[in-house]
């Protein structure tokens, strides 16, 4: 600080050094103390470092909120990291008022009393904004500097071939390849803030193909959040791009606002949308076969986008148009088309994420057996980058579960115990424990963010024990037919079933403000309990399969000639004489449910058409549960007209929900009904399986 400085004059610091010399307890110089130059610093411009500048938390309260430190970083020289460069709004954002505490679809659900909004109390996240933190622990490897000096490199870990590459790039100047580390679009460079934002979307690739307008852009990027976002939020809402900041947006998250336009495209009734999102989803089609077969560099935001669009499929390209260029088979058939779409999607997600290094973000690997042990960073380590990892891994273990639990395969990913320290106490479940997890996206102040943390916490919970369920129930085909056939199945079911009381207890009272999210967790937990209750029913229909082949041999075996085989009665002295009827009943009653809240509350509401698919497939699984249970005898009888009637009004449901023929819903609905007349034509075999012999 120059001596000859004015008395009167309020002293402070010209400028802070930036991270690279901070960690080497270097002097940063970029030149004059007065009138600095623009980073680089000439030490980070001498070793091809990325020069960044963050706040200073010395002196007053460290805990500052979030909108604070994003404003307060237009102080500081240097590249901002990707979501914090969003401004958080001055006021509550009109153009996404309906997120909170109203519908913010074309009608009001017509049953919802029971899921009545309630007073959001905690405060929005009090967290200081840090530069991301690197994914690779120094203490146990020596990171390689982004210096070709020889005697740096010389010390530099030589583990692997990803190693010796890296070393190669120093040598001959290539220092942004940095192994290991996040990609460079995790922290790009800063948009001149002298463009306008209608120039800054201008050069965005889908506008520049003229695939669509900047205003079209605009509309879609308003319908995303305001129809989708919420059912599986990966922005908090002071991060929600708006008109000022959208061209950033653009800048910085390509993938995955390329990914909101599909999404958004889908079903909408504007005009030119179908080529829009046909056109859209090609260009990323072509983007994701870049990254996998040419190696292209991924990013965070490809993770969030493959992961969106696995629950929300984009249409079917026309086919024969380019038949050279398409897969063998391509539109040849429905039948697990979506399941395998999806199951490539979340495995490249995957694939991207263990290659972003998003499984090992707030690991503590320093330890004496180098085994990863999960780590609970302070309040004021926790940045937006790197709960925005942590976040993305999550529903990567989420998505990956639930494909898997659909598909019977095994599971990818590792569990929540990578994010989260476990589950060893109470305050480590329920409502308590998702402010912790899930900083950014606890209830604002102003109103403008539902409790999304505890949204994202019920998810977690429910999928893990779904998730148990399968290890317990279905680890492989022999142990399955050992529990179904001698009856262990029953102690593992009681317990299953405690958790999902337990989890009742913790989240009954629990309501969200934003329609239709307690609806979309409880039918999550209608399904649950529907999954793990349904074994009961298949074991009892299993047992009497084999019992009924055992007799139909012994008679054949005592005549000459074979007899015809008798028909199958199931629960000949009524489902409640089984011993499975206690759950038999139980899994009945979730499905019912389930379907209620489709027919009742989401359709009436007008959230069905934008439903992610997962929730499409839990309504068929219980409607097909139900016709089976009816035309089998293990519904009461008095239930069965109600049951049938409830699936014919889930079909009509489906069926308005869709835009064209072909649309799963509607394709769901037609497959439905054309069962339930297969098995209406078998309706004499229901009075013979439920008759009781004299």
């Amino acid at each position: 600080m120059s001596s000859d400085r004015k008395p009167t004059e309020k002293l402070r610091r010209g400028y802070r050094a930036c991270l690279h010399c901070r960690s080497r307890k270097a002097k940063c110089d970029l030149g004059d103390i007065d009138a600095p130059s623009e980073p680089p610093c000439s030490r980070c411009r001498r070793e091809s470092r990325e020069c960044i500048f963050v706040p200073s938390l010395r002196g007053g309260n460290s805990r500052r909120s979030t909108s604070a430190s994003i404003t307060d970083m237009d102080e500081f020289p240097g590249p901002r990291p990707s979501l914090r460069t969003m401004d958080p709004p001055a006021s509550p954002n009109v153009e996404y008022s309906g997120l909170l505490g109203l519908n913010p679809y074309p009608k009001r659900p017509s049953l919802t009393d029971e899921y009545n909004s309630g007073d959001l109390a905690n405060p929005f996240p009090q967290l200081p904004q840090h530069p991301p933190i690197s994914t690779t622990s120094p203490k146990r490897r020596r990171i390689v500097p982004r210096t070709a000096d020889p005697s740096d490199i010389v010390v530099a870990d030589l583990q692997n071939e990803s190693d010796a590459l890296h070393i190669l790039a120093l040598a001959s100047g290539q220092s942004d390849l940095q192994s290991g580390g996040p990609s460079r679009s995790s922290i790009p460079a800063r948009t001149g803030s002298g463009k306008s934002v209608h120039a800054e979307l201008s050069d965005f690739i889908l506008v520049k193909k003229r695939i669509l307008s900047v205003s079209q852009i605009v509309d879609l990027v308003n319908t995303f959040f305001r129809y989708h976002h919420h059912f599986f939020p990966m922005v908090p809402a002071y991060l929600i791009p708006r008109a000022r900041t959208l061209g950033r947006f653009a800048s910085d998250e390509p993938y995955l606002l390329a990914g909101i336009i599909i999404i958004a495209s889908r079903n909408h009734a504007g005009e030119g949308m179908r080529t829009i999102h046909d056109r859209s989803w090609s260009v990323m089609r072509g983007w994701i076969s870049d990254i996998e077969c040419l190696g292209a560099p991924p990013s965070v935001g490809l993770v969030e986008c493959l992961l969106l669009l696995a629950e929300n499929l984009p249409r079917d390209p026309e086919v024969g148009t380019t038949a050279d260029l398409q897969a063998f088979g391509l539109g040849e058939e429905h039948h697990g088309k979506e399941n395998r779409q999806a199951w490539m999607l979340i495995g490249s997600a995957i694939r991207v994420a263990y290659g972003l290094r998003l499984d090992k973000v707030g690991l503590d690997i320093d330890n004496a057996n180098h085994q990863m042990a999960t780590k609970l960073f302070d309040e004021e380590e926790r940045t937006f980058e790197l709960e925005r990892a942590r976040l993305a891994w999550t529903y990567c273990y989420l998505f990956d579960r639930h494909i898997s639990l659909r598909l019977g395969k095994a599971f990818w990913s590792r569990g929540p115990a990578v994010c989260f320290q476990g589950y060893s106490s109470s305050n480590q479940t329920g409502p308590a424990a998702s402010g912790g997890n899930f900083p950014f996206f606890r209830p604002a102040d102003s109103g403008e963010q539902d409790d999304l943390a505890g949204l994202i916490q019920a998810y977690v919970e429910l999928t893990q024990m779904m998730s148990s369920a399968h290890d317990i129930l279905y680890p492989n085909a022999a142990r399955t037919k050992s529990l179904v056939v001698y009856g262990e199945y029953f102690k593992y079911i009681d317990e299953l079933v405690r958790s999902l009381d337990g989890f009742k207890v913790l989240w009954g009272n629990k309501r969200w403000r934003t329609f239709p999210l307690n609806d979309a967790v409880w039918a999550m937990f209608y399904y649950a309990q529907l999954y793990i209750c349904s074994f009961s029913y298949q074991a009892h229909v299993e047992r009497a399969a084999i019992r009924a082949d055992e007799e139909y041999q012994k008679l054949a075996e005592s005549q000459s000639l074979p007899p015809p085989r008798p028909p199958l009665s199931l629960f000949p002295r009524g489902a409640a004489h089984s011993p499975d009827a206690r759950y038999i009943f139980q899994s009945c009653d979730a499905a019912r449910s389930l379907l209620r809240i489709c027919v009742d509350s989401l359709h009436p509401g007008g959230a069905l058409p934008y439903l992610p698919s997962r929730f499409l497939l839990w309504f068929t699984y219980a409607a097909i549960l139900l016709l089976k249970a009816v035309y089998s005898g293990a519904v009461l009888r008095a239930d069965q007209p109600k049951t049938l009637t409830l699936i014919d009004r889930l079909c009509s449901c489906l069926t308005e929900a869709s835009t064209e023929d072909n649309d799963p819903p509607a394709r769901y609905s037609r497959q439905l009904r054309g069962l339930k007349r297969k098995l209406s034509a078998m309706s004499d075999l229901v009075s013979l399986s439920c008759a009781i012999p004299n």
